[in-house]
């Protein structure tokens, strides 16, 4: 799913210069199952798949959920479900040329 992560990295302005932001989602959508959307990355993993710190990764998580490119479904005593939509299709010329 790593693709449409990446895509939507570059098309997407507010992440611009949000450098944490970025390895993390990218990190997500690497870890996201391609048919459901959904990943549940430990913090280690996403902090040994970055190279940030723990708060970093945090403060990441949680702009990506303000720009709603995230979902998180919180259960008690369960891991975290992260959820990656996929952008909405839209076309795009370079690679139709």
């Amino acid at each position: 799913m790593e693709f449409h992560t990446t895509s939507a990295m570059y098309k997407n302005p507010p992440l611009s210069g949000r450098e944490s932001a970025q390895l993390v989602y990218l990190a997500l959508g690497y870890c996201a199952d391609d048919k459901t959307q959904e990943c549940w990355p430990p913090q280690p993993t996403l902090t040994n798949m970055t190279g940030l710190c723990r708060k970093a990764v945090m403060t990441a998580i949680q702009r990506l959920l303000d720009l709603g490119l995230i979902r998180i479904s919180r259960k008690p005593g369960k891991k975290n479900l992260h959820i990656v939509p996929r952008p909405k299709a839209e076309k795009d010329k370079s690679f139709a040329e």
